[in-house]
């Protein structure tokens, strides 16, 4: 995914003058997040408030989905949902 993302890049800034890309940080981060461990993804939703709390579940719901058991599933959409709770 991040060669994709690379790829990308490398297509967009042949075709525009923009620089730097708007937002490639905050994509590279999110696209890093994938490859991320049980506990580094604990700590990646405490630390990454810019990202929607949509992102972050599917983060942990697709990524390490297939990775993880179903408690441990269930603890990091439980912290994502904790994050969330102050603002309502």
């Amino acid at each position: 995914m991040q060669l994709d993302f690379q790829q990308f890049l490398m297509k967009l800034e042949k075709l525009t003058d923009l620089r730097p890309i708007p937002d490639k940080e905050f994509v590279e981060t999110y696209i890093k997040a994938y490859y991320l461990t049980e506990n580094d993804m604990e700590q990646f939703i405490k630390n990454h408030r810019e990202y929607s709390m949509k992102q972050l579940a599917n983060l942990v719901n697709v990524c390490l989905g297939s990775h993880i058991n179903k408690k441990a599933r269930q603890k990091l959409l439980a912290a994502i949902d904790d994050i969330d709770r102050p603002k309502r």
